[in-house]
């Protein structure tokens, strides 16, 4: 029977050589692959429901506490219990067979008798998951709708705080859009005044910004009622109060931004606590280790370094493998390749000639890379990088944190002689990674060479930003010869810009319109919106064209020898070219349709008006076509910042996406928010800087708001769109690629891959996130409709990345915090700028504000003054910028605490030492290693070996040297003793230390025991030892 079987998998070739038997790659086990790799919860049984009223006022925990023992002398082990309704709870992960026990019995909660049902037939599960004598696998999608941050967390620490962080951020932002509600009325009622309207000064989105209540005031228009009599409510000073309270509403809201940024801060931490209690992994017991001697270092050494703090479990060393994983993936991608060949021949029957002398090229090929290879692993061992030290307990793991305090320069340059290896070697000690977390390539990567690398990637960043701010420069170029808005009716009415007695082209035809359009353009290039600036301000012409009147033309426009212009009507002035470039902006916006037949080759131009106004629809086309290229060109940057910090060398997967999250983020906040800021200031003392500080305006005026803010809302705008649309159009495609492909490929390996999902790139979506939030609330006291379009996209993409990442996407690497860290320390920064930014903005000479004079602070003031442009005492003294200067002094004083608190903790207990206000609860709940191994709870990798790792099982076992570990022996001087803390303590409560010794290692033998916190979760606050242990 073997025999026949073995011959059904090969055909005689037409050479008559056997050829192996195509046999077509299984959709069931793409399936399975996906099950594997993609996104589904990951469990070690089914659930069982509980619903009776004895739980109303227990929460999970108090659950677990009250059936725990009952239970485990039952044999039935639980291991989460998670309250999801007043009076139902939900007992997760319990094998079929013990689900089946729970159904019968039920379980007995405070002395009441609760009946279980499981959600799925425990019979039915058993035999799926089973299917084939294959390992039981009870894995299923998640409840897109049912799934929260707590939920996502189980996926990482990271992936659960940034869901977390979108749902705080869209809370917020939707509640300070309410609180603001009153800003955004006062700026939307002074935009849509009917003067203004008519005048255009402002449009679309420039309507509801500052800028509305720069021009009412300039026009003698009032806030709110707008009444042109004297109010007879609100008092002389009417319009100062309403601004007034403006800027008071968005001091406020920055600072209680900033309190909703501590309390996530502190959310998180609970959020933290809360994953790890419930996700046990090898790095709870690890640490990572560098800085350690080169020569002749071990395992062994090091783990007997480190038994100070307690029993050390295992020690991986690594080598310098990056030249090795290189040579190693390549050789993967040549079999590959065989692999395909192979196929295709099997799959022709033998028959293709150029196909079997491909296939031994292909060998020939991989024979002598495979010899070149050997040799390199065997020539050179690779230097010894980062070590791995996984303790037996957390404990021990956090004993030796705090004395060699990670991620403290400051500690390590004082590191003293005792903590030193061999006394000379100062240890670079930090909590390791996920084992999947680690990139063992760059392990190598150290001191000048890893400082090296990052100088040249910000500088990369820095070259890129900087070509990126050029395009800006040259729509803002091309913008600048747009004709400025202009109301032309009031203009004709006045008979100050008489467009069709100056060029009468609407009453001719032919070539004679022809003639006087031409003409009009020539008037219109000779100038720009910045030099026409006197005449052309705030949607108003404020010339007097009618005084060239009969608009005598010279016998030429341009000399005849050196080509320049004569100067039109006037050569004194340039009042009659603004009138060219007035009347372009009326002649051609009165004519939408007429023109757009002509563009679409409804009507010939034989007037030759399209010919006049095609540019002028093109530059109004400017500044959107900007923002949809500064938005296509944010989603460039996020793929040269990875390259960027790629080419770095990161330790590990989050510490290359923490570098990706910061990067773009300064990236995407410069380029939609900061570049147009700069460019289009005029600031005289810096124009000497290439490119910036040389546009049209000099401060906050009507024209910035209509060009610039809008510019900056219709970018954010875009960027709400394309960052999740870009997303969900991945995603189809992904799908549409794996329907058109899936019966066309060869092997199993290439269906596996159409049927794994994307990457979550979750520092994208940090600094997409981040970005957003930091120019919405930056400009917020100047265009306020930021803000709610913050809340929207936070809520979008909540939504859209829950989909991609439980549907679409492969389980990411076990993120930590730190990019949740960067996002709490950014977003403080996002309300200092809105401080500052609201102060300068609201204090600009057109918008209403009570005025005073501190003669004092006058004087302290006086050497600041640089320019008109910039004079803080003129700022100062106008009420609304002395808002922003109060805000600023008490998050200086708030700092200044924080900075210092534990000093003032220390005072604080001093004076009142009865007060245990300042005392921490501190308990471990997490088990010794081996407990959690022992019983299935240790999630993940279960050592740091390279080749226990899926992303490089390809490198050989010596590329890293182990030493204890499991079914493994201990070596010698591992076993832990007492540290000097322990030490200190036994010393100042009086008790000897050779007693502190025996009951020490009673404690670590003794094993009924489990720790005082565990005991008191389950006893309901019984004693440490003696509680019902394991």
């Amino acid at each position: 029977a073997a025999a026949a079987a073995a011959a059904a998998l090969v055909v005689v070739g037409p050479d008559g050589k056997p050829v192996p038997r195509y046999v077509p790659p299984s959709y069931a086990a793409a399936m399975k692959h996906a099950r594997a790799v993609n996104v589904y919860r990951q469990r070690a049984g089914i659930t069982v429901r509980m619903n009776d009223e004895a739980i109303r006022d227990l929460d999970g925990d108090d659950i677990l506490a009250d059936i725990y023992v009952a239970c485990e002398r039952r044999g039935i082990v639980l291991q989460r219990v998670v309250k999801d309704g007043k009076i139902s709870a939900m007992i997760e992960d319990v094998p079929p067979s013990q689900a089946a026990d729970l159904a019968q019995t039920g379980v007995t909660i405070r002395g009441v008798r609760v009946r279980c049902v499981p959600e799925e037939d425990p019979a039915a599960a058993q035999s799926a998951a089973q299917a084939g004598g294959e390992k039981e696998d009870f894995s299923q999608p998640y409840n897109i709708a049912k799934t929260g941050p707590a939920e996502l967390g189980e996926l990482g620490v990271g992936i659960g705080l940034y869901f977390e962080s979108l749902l705080w951020a869209a809370k917020v932002m939707g509640v300070m859009a309410l609180l603001g509600f009153f800003t955004t009325v006062v700026y939307l009622r002074a935009g849509t005044l009917s003067e203004q309207l008519d005048a255009g000064a402002l449009t679309w989105l420039a309507i509801p910004t500052l800028g509305a209540v720069s021009w009412a005031n300039e026009q003698g228009k009032r806030l709110l009622w707008f009444s042109d009599g004297p109010p007879s409510m609100w008092g002389a000073g009417s319009d100062e109060g309403v601004m007034m309270a403006v800027a008071c509403i968005e001091l406020f809201l920055a600072l209680v931004f900033i309190l909703t940024v501590r309390a996530l801060a502190a959310q998180q931490q609970e959020t933290i606590a809360s994953i790890d209690v419930s996700n046990i992994t090898l790095t709870d017991y690890s640490l990572k280790i560098d800085g350690l001697p080169r020569d002749a270092i071990t395992p062994t050494e090091i783990g007997q370094f480190f038994a100070r703090f307690g029993r050390v479990h295992m020690v991986v060393l690594g080598t310098d493998v990056g030249g090795l994983i290189g040579r190693h993936l390549q050789r993967a991608k040549w079999e590959r390749r065989r692999t395909e060949m192979d196929a295709a021949f099997a799959k022709s029957g033998g028959k293709s000639s150029v196909m079997n002398a491909a296939i031994q090229a292909q060998a020939r090929r991989m024979e002598k890379y495979e010899a070149q290879l050997q040799q390199k692993m065997g020539t050179k061992a690779g230097e010894t990088t980062s070590a791995f030290l996984t303790f037996e307990t957390e404990v021990a793991r956090e004993k030796a944190e705090r004395a060699f305090k990670p991620n403290n320069l400051l500690a390590w340059m004082l590191r003293p002689e005792s903590l030193k290896m061999r006394s000379t070697h100062r240890l670079w000690v930090t909590r390791a990674p996920e084992a999947t977390d680690v990139i063992w390539e760059n392990l190598g990567v150290v001191g000048g060479n890893a400082g090296l690398r990052r100088a040249l990637a910000w500088l990369g960043m820095i070259f890129l930003l900087v070509c990126t701010g050029a395009a800006v420069v040259v729509a803002k170029s091309q913008s600048n010869k747009v004709p400025p808005a202009i109301a032309c009716q009031p203009a004709y009415d006045a008979q100050t810009l008489m467009c069709d007695a100056m060029w009468p082209a609407a009453s001719k035809s032919g070539a004679e319109s022809l003639a006087v359009l031409a003409e009009l353009g020539h008037f219109v290039r000779q100038v720009d919106a910045d030099k026409c600036r006197g005449f052309i301000d705030a949607g108003k012409w404020k010339g007097n064209a009618t005084a060239y009147a009969p608009y005598t033309r010279p016998e030429a426009l341009y000399e005849n020898v050196t080509g320049l212009w004569t100067g039109g009507f006037s050569s004194a002035a340039l009042e009659d070219e603004c009138s060219g470039m007035a009347c372009f902006d009326c002649m051609c916006k009165t004519r939408p349709f007429e023109l757009s037949k002509i563009a679409l080759g409804f009507a010939s131009d034989d007037d030759g008006w399209w010919e006049l106004c095609q540019n002028y629809f093109i530059s109004k086309s400017v500044e959107m076509a900007t923002a949809v290229f500064t938005a296509f060109t944010n989603i460039l940057l996020a793929a040269m910042t990875r390259t960027f910090s790629t080419f770095e060398r990161h330790h590990t997967k989050s510490g290359l996406e923490a570098s990706v999250s910061i990067k773009l983020f300064l990236a995407l906040t410069v380029n939609s928010a900061a570049i147009p800021l700069l460019i289009f200031a005029n600031v005289e003392g810096l124009s000497w800087i290439p490119y910036i500080f040389k546009g049209p305006f000099k401060d906050f005026t009507t024209g910035w708001y209509q060009s610039v803010a809008s510019l900056i809302s219709i970018t954010m705008a875009v960027n709400a769109l394309i960052y999740p649309f870009t997303a969900m159009v991945n995603n189809g495609l992904r799908r549409l690629k794996r329907r058109a492909l899936q019966g066309h490929v060869l092997t199993q390996q290439s269906l596996n891959e159409l049927y794994e999902g994307g990457e979550f790139r979750l520092s994208e979506r940090y600094a997409q996130m981040t970005s957003m939030l930091f120019t919405a609330l930056m400009f917020a006291a100047g265009m306020p409709l930021l803000v709610p379009l913050a809340a929207g996209f936070c809520l979008i993409v909540y939504q859209e990345g829950k989909l991609t990442l439980l549907r679409h996407s492969k389980r990411p690497p076990q993120y930590d915090a730190a990019m949740a860290d960067i996002f709490v320390s950014i977003m403080p920064w996002a309300s200092v700028m809105k401080i500052l930014l609201s102060g300068w903005m609201l204090s600009y000479l057109s918008v209403p504000t009570f005025t005073y004079t501190v003669k004092v602070l006058d004087d302290v003031l006086e050497p600041t003054k640089v320019s008109s442009q910039f004079d803080l005492n003129a700022r100062l003294d106008r009420s609304n910028a002395a808002v922003s200067v109060v805000g600023l002094a008490l998050l200086l004083a708030a700092y200044i605490v924080r900075v210092n608190w534990i000093a003032i903790r220390g005072v604080i207990k001093r004076v009142f030492p009865v007060l245990n206000v300042f005392e921490d609860d501190d308990f471990s709940l997490t088990p010794d290693l081996s407990i959690a191994r022992g019983d299935g709870i240790l999630k993940g990798l279960k050592t740091y070996r390279i080749h226990d790792n899926p992303d490089f099982n390809m490198v050989p076992w010596s590329a890293c040297i182990v030493a204890g570990g499991e079914d493994q022996p201990t070596p010698t001087g591992w076993e832990g003793v007492i540290d000097e803390e322990d030490a200190a303590a036994a010393a100042a409560a009086g008790v000897n230390s050779q007693g502190t010794s025996l009951a020490v290692k009673i404690h670590a033998e003794e094993a009924g025991a489990m720790p005082a916190g565990m005991a008191r979760m389950l006893g309901g606050g019984g004693g440490g030892g003696g509680g019902g242990g394991r």
